[in-house]
């Protein structure tokens, strides 16, 4: 995985991109649940899917904006999206993704998720905050560095 393309000298923003590449982000294996209908690609937000069982890897699926979060699916070169069954990774809590904003982002905000995985400042009791603003976004579609820290909030 890397943020740089080819006969590109800077970082190019993707939602779902590591940050500080090439520092060493700690992704985490995981399956995509079998009980995800559509494909998860790069930027999706992934809870854990407790009705699958395995005994060797983490099951995931999409999470809705109130599910505990688990991670998020990194952003990748070589494949874009992931169907039910198959293996990928997501990145952990700590790490340092871009997201897109759903509105502008003052720096060091806490970050909540809408349903279209945009972050925002906005919030909303009971849904699951993904992170804190590293940097900010002055408009909505901006992209904005996260670093990941996730809560649950009471509804």
């Amino acid at each position: 995985m890397t943020a740089l393309q080819l006969n590109d000298l800077k970082i190019t923003p993707r939602d779902g991109a590591y940050v500080y590449m090439p520092n060493v982000p700690q992704p985490h294996n995981v399956i995509v649940s079998p009980n995800q209908a559509t494909a998860l690609k790069a930027g999706d937000i992934v809870t854990l899917d407790t009705t699958v069982a395995n005994a060797h890897c983490p099951v995931v699926k999409k999470a809705a904006v109130n599910d505990p979060i688990f991670g998020v699916i990194p952003y990748d070169v070589r494949k874009n999206a992931y169907v039910a069954n198959e293996k990928t990774q997501v990145a952990i809590e700590g790490s340092y993704i871009y997201k897109t904003a759903a509105a502008s982002i003052t720096q060091g905000a806490k970050l909540y998720f809408d349903v279209n995985g945009q972050v925002t400042s906005s919030a909303t009791a009971g849904n699951s905050i993904l992170g804190v603003a590293n940097t900010s976004a002055a408009a909505k579609d901006d992209f904005v560095q996260v670093k990941l820290h996730f809560e649950t909030t009471s509804a």
